[in-house]
C-alpha cells in the first residue's frame, strides 16, 4: 500500500477561516483597518497594471465600509475624491504601484492614510482589491468630482 499525502480541500479552507475573528486593528481614534481572511479561488490572478487603469480610471468605485457605502471617483491623472459614510468628502490619490497593486492615500480629518493590495477581477464587475471587495460604475456616478 502506497502512502498517500493528506490534502486540504476548498471547503475545509473557507470552514477554518470562517472560524477566524476578525481583527480590527486602530490606526487612529477615529480610524481602522478590518482584517479579513480572503481564500482565492483556483487560477485567481491579480490584474496587470494597463488593465487596471483601463477598468478604474474615470470610473466610481463602490465598497461596502463598516459605517455604510462608500465611493470614489478614480480621475485618469491619478486623482480621487470620495464620499465616505462618516467622514464626508474626502481628496486623495491612486497609482499602481511597481508590483502590480492599486496603492489609494485619503487625507482624512485626522491625517492621510495609504492601502496597497492587488486587485482580482471576480465578474460581473465585481473585484476583490486586498480583503475588500468593491464594485465598478461607470464614470462619476455621484458626481464627486464637480465643485
Amino acid at each position: 500500500m502506497a502512502n498517500r499525502t493528506p490534502s486540504i480541500t476548498a471547503k475545509a479552507v473557507v470552514t477554518a477561516f470562517s472560524a477566524m475573528l476578525i481583527l480590527a486593528v486602530p490606526l487612529t481614534a477615529q480610524a481602522f483597518i478590518f482584517l479579513l481572511p480572503l481564500v482565492a479561488g483556483k487560477g485567481d490572478k491579480p490584474m496587470k497594471a494597463d488593465h487596471i487603469v483601463k477598468t478604474f480610471a474615470e470610473n466610481t468605485v463602490v465598497a461596502e465600509l463598516p459605517e455604510g457605502t462608500g465611493y470614489a471617483y478614480l480621475r485618469a491623472g491619478g486623482g480621487s475624491v470620495g464620499l465616505h459614510p462618516k467622514h464626508g468628502k474626502l481628496e486623495g490619490n491612486w497609482y499602481v504601484n511597481s508590483g502590480g497593486e492599486i496603492c489609494a492615500t485619503w487625507r482624512y480629518p485626522s491625517g492621510s492614510m495609504t492601502n496597497c493590495a492587488n486587485v482580482v477581477d471576480r465578474g460581473d464587475g465585481k473585484y476583490q482589491w486586498g480583503e475588500r471587495e468593491l464594485s465598478v460604475k461607470q464614470g462619476d456616478v455621484k458626481n464627486l468630482d464637480k465643485k
